[in-house]
C-alpha cells in the first residue's frame, strides 16, 4: 500500500509537470482578469448573472477543466503505448495492476486540485477588482435567447461554494472518463479525439431537445452547476438533486474504476 501511494503521488508530480497544464490554466487566469477589466466585454457577453464569478464558474471555467483534463490525463497510458513502453510495469515491484492503480489514483487527485487552484483562483481574481457581489441573490440566468429561474435563491456565496462541489464531482467523472478511454486506445491523438466526441455527444444532448433524462442524466449537468437548479425529473433542492444523481453515476465510475485497473498496462 506504501509503495501504491508513492507510486500514485510521483504519477501526480507528473501530471502537474505538464506544460499544458499551466498553460491553459495561465489563459484561462488572463481571460478572467481581461473580463473584469473590461467592462463593455463583461457586460455584452458575461452578464448571464449578477456575479461574476459564478458566472464564469458556470459558463467558462467548465470548458477549461475539461480541455486540460483531455490534454493532461489522454496519455497516461495511450502514451506508453505510442511510445512502446507498455511493458515497463511489469518490471515494477507493484506490477501492472498496482502501476494501473497509482496512475487512476494519481489522475483522480490531479482533477482535485486543478479544479479546486482554478475556483480558488476565479475567486480571487473576481474578489480583487470587487466584482464576488458575494451577498447578492442570484435569481436567473439571463441571455438573449433565454431565461432560466433558478429556484431557491441563493446568494453568490452559496452559488460558488455550491459551484466548486458539483465542479469537483463533474471533474472526477471525466478524469475517470479520458483515463478509461486512454487505457483502451494505442496513441495519444486517438484517445483525445475519442473523449473529444464523447463528451461532444454529451454537451449536444444536454444543449438541444432530447428526451429530458438524456438531458439531466448528462455529464454536463455536474460541470455547469447552475442546471441543478432547473432540473424537471429531480425538482427537489440543487443539494439533494447533487447528490441523487452522483448516487446515479456511481455505478458508471465503479465500472471504470475496475476496466482501469484490469486493462490498464
Amino acid at each position: 500500500m506504501n509503495i501504491i501511494l508513492i507510486t500514485s503521488l510521483f504519477e501526480l508530480k507528473n501530471l502537474l509537470l505538464k506544460k499544458a497544464t499551466w498553460l491553459i490554466a495561465m489563459v484561462y487566469t488572463l481571460f478572467s482578469i481581461v473580463i473584469c477589466i473590461s467592462d463593455n466585454l463583461r457586460e455584452s457577453y458575461f452578464s448571464l448573472t449578477e456575479s461574476v464569478p459564478v458566472t464564469l464558474c458556470n459558463f467558462v471555467l467548465p470548458y477549461v477543466l475539461v480541455l486540460i483534463f483531455m490534454c493532461v490525463i489522454s496519455p497516461i497510458f495511450a502514451g506508453d503505448r505510442e511510445y512502446g513502453i507498455e511493458q515497463i510495469p511489469l518490471t515494477c515491484l507493484i506490477g501492472r495492476k498496482g502501476r494501473s492503480i497509482s496512475k487512476l489514483i494519481g489522475a483522480v487527485l490531479f482533477s482535485l486540485i486543478i479544479c479546486t487552484l482554478l475556483v480558488f483562483v476565479t475567486f480571487i481574481i473576481c474578489t480583487f477588482f470587487g466584482l464576488t457581489n458575494g451577498n447578492v441573490l442570484i435569481k436567473n440566468i439571463s441571455s438573449e435567447s433565454t431565461q432560466l429561474i433558478l429556484k431557491p435563491f441563493w446568494t453568490a456565496w452559496q452559488h460558488i461554494g455550491f459551484s466548486a462541489i458539483s465542479l469537483t464531482v463533474g471533474s472526477i467523472l471525466v478524469s475517470l472518463l479520458v483515463l478509461l478511454v486512454s487505457c483502451c486506445t494505442k496513441n495519444t491523438l486517438s484517445s483525445i479525439s475519442i473523449c473529444g466526441i464523447i463528451i461532444l455527444f454529451e454537451y449536444l444532448i444536454n444543449k438541444f431537445s432530447f428526451p429530458t433524462i438524456f438531458q439531466e442524466y448528462n455529464i454536463w449537468v455536474f460541470l455547469q452547476p447552475y442546471y441543478l437548479f432547473v432540473m424537471e425529473i429531480l425538482n427537489i433542492s440543487p443539494l439533494i438533486n447533487l447528490c441523487l444523481l452522483s448516487l446515479t453515476f456511481l455505478p458508471i465510475c465503479l465500472f471504470a474504476v475496475w476496466q482501469i485497473s484490469r486493462k490498464g498496462v
